[in-house]
């Protein structure tokens, strides 16, 4: 499995070669397609505060997750699966004994 983390560093790599900059801390608010072209609002918190910037675009990727604002907008469905109450942890550690795979597994539920 490849970490989220490492799957965003060679996805950024590969957008940067290409002269596309990734923001971080941004949040698409609304989006409406204007025959075209796609006006975007997004929001960014600069100084305790909400800055609002309209963005023209050819055309909008929605990557923003199972709680998409793309998705939603266009009416359609999340096709995954949703595990209420499970909480799962996963993280690349580094152990100095050799232990059993099931062991480095945790699985923390809700009180």
């Amino acid at each position: 499995m490849l970490g989220q983390h490492r799957h965003e560093k060679i996805l950024r790599s590969h957008l940067e070669a290409m002269g596309i900059s990734v923001e971080c801390g941004s949040e698409l608010r609304t989006f409406k397609e204007e025959g075209d072209h796609i006006l975007a609002d997004v929001v960014r918190h600069l100084d305790g505060q909400e800055v609002i910037e309209q963005i023209k675009t050819p055309y909008l990727i929605g990557m923003d997750g199972a709680h998409s604002v793309v998705r939603k907008t266009l009416g359609l469905e999340f096709l995954g699966e949703t595990h209420e109450g499970d909480n799962f942890v996963i993280g690349d550690i580094r152990v100095k004994e050799l232990m059993k795979v099931s062991q480095c597994s945790s699985k923390v539920t809700q009180p």
